[in-house]
């Protein structure tokens, strides 16, 4: 026999390698797969995991298996260098912070030395990429899933991959009332973000798989959720018709032909790992149409065949209905909505008395127009609503007032904060100190008048007027109490279009601003003295003009000593009111938009606005900082603490008698304080007043705090006050 021989009859590899995955770090891994095959489950949150499926590929008599240990690292901030890892490629090696990633050390990979895919599965819901926890932890986890409303707020304010905003500009009740209605309905989502798509692309993904829209409020500069759900009182909307809308454009309703009567959604099962579809269908429109008439949606998103079918069947629904479409031009009486609202539309030349439509566009226009496009189709969640009625008969006529002047009007010297939103931040702040402007605004003289002409004669010689812009009608009501310094929750009557005030927005009475806050037919909630003015008394009859979202200005640029002159033109369907039948408003100019802001929060020995004080101790005054560059996103009222100072301003104190003698003054103050002595204050008791401005440069603050109070003393007030000023 002859010799026998040694036979090679297979070879075992091993593999070294690091793989890395994605950004880190994430929650957990929970399985590896090698070809498609399952070599490893558990939960890994870092650290070494160990692979034993030799078997994986059919052991010793095939292609053998997978087998070592594989280094899970997570990229947390701490995370260290990897010990194989340097003893392969040296200690200079970095720790991979940041990103998701795997080590083989040597691990058996088969008898093949074809190198098999491997495949990870990684979660992260619960931290963000920061190592932080997630906002509003408890809703962030639906299911196996991710809230949509968490993802859209990390891809908002991550600082690292996301848009970077801070979190100061995220509507929290906004977002946290979309994460609680997609907790409800079990919507979460799992999406992988690669960078090679650009992020808003990534959102827009995101806002389609859960229906819903993102704005920024213009009211708050904040972004803002809105899902696209029901739900909605049909009685409370704003109503848009002949009275408020210029022009309707486009009226369409889709045909039964044109209708979709099967819907199939593409999505990944989670359950499995691979692309899935349902498929749900009106079979009642498929007998009308004759035939199926179907589409097919992605939604890569979702991981459940159930919340598959929810979204198929919500895409239907709005494919299968003949909703009706159309664009309106309308004025700022639709300042108010945002893509993904809902309005009211009365158009009875189409048979239409109440449609409930949505706005899928709306367009503001320019500075000096204040005309509004909205592009809207009728809402599926509203088709129960609509009330349909038959077009008038040809012959009617619409009873239309002659034009009539505004019953009440205002113009005032434009603050700093109207400014910033027509002319931008950067040309504001660059205005000359004696460049302002002017803006005026009126109330609705009739029902069917739909808007005023702004004229203005800027040489004032009575024959030049100018048409300058078009007004929209200020809401008013008259206060039906007199006011103190301190009040805060007005009883009001005598309101005209009060529907139309939005919260967040300043009225004029007198010459104090104040910030709504809250607002029915009777009363208002307000916060007191914003912007540049100081709080004040006000009496019983005053009127109030909620004038910040209907004043405007002619665009001229006036020096100060300046009168400004101006004219309001109400226009309805019969035409606009005569020049000469206009009342003319005439404003002084003094530079009030370079002006510092005046201090606000005034306290007197620790108290605001006191009657009157002990006459044996030192008056104390302590104030807060204003600021009006920093004061152009939201209203500030008078009790907020200290924001700023502008740069250079310096504070004036003073002391009079009720008489306006000048008792003491303290000037060139910068910090927030100010003693009156009893030296400083001598004999003077009785009826005091205080007097508290700002000063930058060579000028005042528009308004300056002016406090009375009684400073009691022997043979005077004493008796009236001891035992407690």
């Amino acid at each position: 026999m002859g010799k026998s021989k040694k036979v090679t009859v297979g070879y075992r590899y091993y593999v070294g390698m690091h793989m890395v995955l994605c950004h880190g770090p994430v929650d957990a891994v929970t399985a590896i797969e090698v070809d498609g095959r399952q070599a490893w489950t558990g939960t890994s949150t870092g650290g070494s995991v160990t692979i034993n499926a030799p078997d994986l590929f059919g052991g010793e008599s095939r292609e053998g298996g997978v087998s070592g240990v594989v280094d899970i690292m997570m990229g947390g901030t701490t995370q260290p260098r990897n010990s194989y890892l340097q003893s392969q490629l040296g200690t200079d090696i970095p720790a991979f912070r940041g990103v998701l990633s795997a080590v083989l050390r040597q691990v058996l990979v088969g008898q093949n030395p074809y190198l098999k895919s491997w495949a990870f599965w990684a979660t992260r819901r619960n931290t963000r990429l920061d190592g932080q926890p997630q906002w509003y932890s408890s809703k962030v986890a639906v299911g196996d899933d991710m809230n949509a409303a968490h993802i859209v707020r990390e891809c908002l304010t991550d600082p690292s991959w996301g848009m970077g905003y801070p979190e100061a500009d995220i509507d929290d009740a906004a977002f946290s009332a979309a994460a609680d209605t997609l907790y409800t309905e079990g919507l979460g989502l799992s999406l992988l973000w690669y960078r090679s798509m650009p992020l808003n692309e990534f959102l827009s993904e995101v806002l389609k798989h859960v229906d819903a829209s993102l704005y920024v409020s213009r009211s708050t500069g904040k972004f803002v959720l809105k899902l696209i759900r029901g739900g909605y009182n049909v009685a409370t909307l704003l109503e848009l018709n002949e009275s408020n809308v210029s022009k309707l454009t486009d009226f369409k309703r889709n045909t039964i032909g044109e209708l979709t009567n099967s819907v199939t959604v593409q999505y990944w099962d989670g359950s499995t790992g691979k692309d899935n579809s349902v498929t749900v269908q009106d079979i009642s429109l498929a007998a009308q149409q004759g035939a199926t008439v179907g589409t097919t949606l992605q939604f890569p998103g979702i991981t459940t065949g159930t919340n598959a079918t929810k979204v198929a069947a919500r895409s239907l629904k709005v494919l299968s209905t003949p909703l009706a479409s159309c664009t309106i031009y309308t004025n700022r009486v639709a300042y108010s909505l945002n893509v993904g609202d809902v309005f009211k539309l009365n158009w009875p030349r189409f048979g239409v008395a109440t449609l409930v439509m949505r706005v899928t566009n709306i367009e503001f226009g320019a500075v000096d127009n204040n005309e509004i496009r909205i592009t809207a189709v009728e809402d599926v969640f509203g088709t129960a609503a609509a009330i349909y009625a038959a077009p008038p008969p040809s012959a009617w006529t619409n009873p239309v007032s002659v034009p009539a002047p505004c019953p009440y009007h205002v113009t005032i010297e434009a603050p700093y904060w109207e400014l910033v939103p027509r002319l931008g931040e950067a040309a504001a702040q660059a205005l000359p100190t004696t460049t302002t402007y002017v803006v005026a605004t009126g109330v609705r003289p009739s029902g069917d008048a739909v808007s005023a002409k702004m004229y203005t004669d800027p040489g004032n010689t009575n024959t030049l007027w100018q048409e300058a812009n078009t007004v929209d009608f200020c809401p008013t009501a008259v206060l039906a109490t007199t006011t103190t310094f301190n009040d805060t929750v007005w009883a009001i009557n005598s309101g005209i279009d009060l529907a139309l005030v939005s919260t967040g927005t300043y009225a004029l009475v007198d010459n104090e601003f104040v910030a709504i806050t809250a607002i029915s037919a009777s009363s208002i909630t307000v916060l007191r003295g914003v912007l540049d003015t100081v709080p004040a008394v006000h009496t019983s009859g005053a009127r109030l003009f909620f004038m910040e979202d209907t004043c405007e200005t002619d665009g001229v640029e006036y020096a100060t000593g300046e009168t400004a002159r101006v004219r309001l033109l109400p226009t309805t369907g019969r035409g606009t009111l005569a020049i000469n039948s206009a009342t003319t408003q005439s404003r002084a100019m003094t530079g009030r938009q370079a002006r510092p802001y005046p201090p606000q929060r005034i306290r007197i020995n620790n108290l605001a606005y006191p009657s009157s004080v002990p006459g044996d101790a030192n008056i104390s005054v302590s104030w807060a900082h204003r600021d009006r560059l920093q004061q152009t996103v939201s209203l500030v009222g008078t009790e907020t603490g200290d924001i700023g100072p502008e740069a250079g301003t310096t504070y004036t104190a003073r002391l009079l008698l009720a008489s306006g003698t000048v008792i003491t003054t303290q000037s060139g103050l910068t910090g927030t304080t100010a003693t009156f002595t009893l030296a400083n204050m001598g004999a003077n008791y009785g009826a005091l007043r205080l007097q508290v401005w700002a000063t930058r440069s060579t000028l005042d603050s528009h308004q300056i705090h002016d406090i009375p109070f009684l400073r009691a003393g022997y043979g005077t007030t004493y008796g009236n006050s001891y035992g407690g000023a």
